[in-house]
């Protein structure tokens, strides 16, 4: 029952990375498993380096195989496996109700993500002024970012531009509430990475395509050896820093999922849908996170 709720988590995972607005780590928290997600990116990124250090001669082959066993492999196999099938699954659904039923899907997305944001709010559990000015701080920069991503078109990129698309991406990545999308966007590289996964799917395996993506891989390897560091250290040391600033993040993603931006487009049933949708949502939510003892986020050390 254990390996088949982990597939579970992860397919959960991919439907929720797939949808704009959300992403994994979005879901790790409601799944409560958002500790166990960040001690197996850990692992994985420790062996990354690791294996880095082995090839340069720096450390030997037995210390690297003790690295490897130090990751979770099977749980992140079934969590891999898992959101494979999400992904697969439900990439083409959403796309079909996103296409033809916007403003509802929209609902739906909405409502999810504002019943979420109960749980960093629980998790802070007596709020200082610290807090207060990273929640701030969290919903300032994220809302610039989707600002900046609504004018961004950029066609024609750096290889520099692209590897710090490829770092900055991990953030949405680890980060509940920051959807990769969302972090390419602004920069211009999420057109392109569109292209190259279109072009691959398709066989198409140009030296320019390969090459990009090639240069983007290794920004987001670099991204999970450096941001997953720090963001252990704020999870051990200013949890309650943290998430404040991501529940600022968290409040700032409602804005692009605002199911109503052109209300004067909407039909009148579209609209009394989508209104019941996101109120039956929340409500559900709330209640159920709500009525579920609250774990204590604590780290395995």
């Amino acid at each position: 029952m254990k390996n088949l709720k982990n597939i579970f988590d992860g397919i959960v995972m991919g439907i929720a990375e797939i949808v704009p607005g959300i992403s994994a780590s979005t879901a790790t928290l409601l799944l409560g498993i958002y500790d166990d997600f960040l001690n197996l990116l850990e692992g994985v990124t420790n062996f990354v380096r690791d294996f880095a250090q082995f090839l340069l001669r720096k450390i030997s082959k037995g210390e690297l195989i003790k690295s490897f066993k130090k990751i979770n492999f099977f749980y992140g196999m079934q969590l891999f496996f898992g959101m494979v099938i999400g992904i697969v699954l439900f990439s083409n659904i959403v796309d079909y109700f996103y296409e033809n039923n916007k403003s509802v899907v929209q609902a739906i997305f909405f409502g999810i993500i504002l019943a979420s944001i109960i749980i960093p709010v629980k998790i802070v559990k007596k709020p200082k002024l610290t807090d207060l000015l990273f929640l701030i701080i969290g919903f300032v920069a994220f809302f610039s970012v989707l600002k900046m991503g609504q004018v961004s078109d950029a066609t024609s990129l750096p290889l520099w531009l692209i590897f710090l698309g490829g770092t900055i991406s991990v953030s949405g990545m680890v980060l509940p509430g920051v959807n990769s999308s969302f972090v390419l966007i602004p920069l211009g590289v999420y057109e392109l990475i569109l292209k190259i996964v279109k072009e691959f799917s398709r066989l198409n395996f140009t030296f320019e395509l390969v090459g990009q993506a090639l240069v983007f891989g290794s920004g987001v390897a670099f991204g999970l050896i450096s941001f997953v560091k720090v963001l252990r250290y704020a999870f051990k040391n200013h949890i309650s820093k943290l998430f404040s600033l991501i529940a600022g993040i968290m409040i700032a993603s409602l804005f692009s999922l605002w199911p109503y931006q052109n209300i004067e487009y909407l039909s009148k049933e579209s609209f009394t849908i989508s209104v019941l949708l996101l109120v039956s949502l929340v409500l559900t939510l709330v209640f159920i996170l709500k009525t579920k003892p609250q774990e204590e986020v604590t780290l395995k050390h």
